[in-house]
């Protein structure tokens, strides 16, 4: 067992080709920890930059940076550089639940979906800048 998590663990993300695992805490200030499955080792731990909970981590294709979601009034967005324990780039996202988010396949953006959005993010350095899906009523509405 993992026993280096504080609170109740909300979300997990497995590393795309090394045996390490991401979790993200529920809290007043929540801890993100990379950890090492097979050794249960941690070998990252993350604090300070989100509240209340992580709601969502994800590795990136290439498995260099972690991203996560915290349940602020915003619902931060940042990408760490997880082994280097540096940020590489943070943003308020919306007022709105953030359900899903995932890295490109390129690694380059980030789509990220809640409760009536869908944000498109670049990655430009350390700056995030979005494109929001249009939502109409064009479409047929599905049984």
């Amino acid at each position: 067992f993992y026993q280096d998590a504080r609170d109740e663990i909300i979300c997990l993300a497995l590393h795309p080709t090394r045996p390490i695992c991401a979790v993200g805490e529920a809290g007043k200030i929540p801890f993100i920890h990379v950890f090492d499955y097979e050794t249960m080792t941690t070998v990252a731990s993350f604090h300070g930059l989100h509240r209340r909970a992580v709601s969502n981590v994800i590795f990136d294709p290439s498995g260099r940076y972690l991203l996560s979601v915290g349940l602020d009034t915003y619902h931060t967005m940042v990408i760490y550089d997880w082994e280097n324990g540096s940020v590489k780039a943070k943003a308020k996202t919306v007022e709105e639940k953030t359900l899903a988010v995932d890295f490109t396949r390129d690694g380059r953006g980030v789509v990220q979906v809640g409760v009536d959005f869908i944000r498109f993010w670049d990655i430009s350095g350390r700056v995030l800048n979005y494109k929001t899906a249009i939502f109409q009523g064009k479409g047929k509405i599905q049984p």
